[in-house]
């Protein structure tokens, strides 16, 4: 298997939990799995759609021919669905 390079700035989200034991739900809770749906669930749509634009999270989109692709900020993306 190919060794995977990190970048400099990447922030681990979902593979700091390796090897805690979060299969099982209980242990996930434990460590704040779901953290964020329960704080997206307590927010308006233009809360969460503001707090995407800020992370600076990009989406690829596909334009009309299937090699023409660019990468745009999702919060634009989303307010403009």
């Amino acid at each position: 298997m190919a060794s995977l390079v990190s970048h400099p700035d990447e922030v681990r989200v979902i593979s700091k939990r390796f090897g805690q034991g979060a299969t099982n739900i209980d242990r996930y809770l434990q460590l704040d799995g779901y953290k964020a749906v329960q704080k997206a669930l307590a927010m308006q749509p233009d809360a969460i759609i503001t707090e995407v634009k800020n992370s600076g999270l990009r989406a690829e989109t596909m334009k009309t021919s299937k090699r023409s692709r660019k990468l745009i900020p999702s919060g634009r993306k989303r307010s403009n669905a």
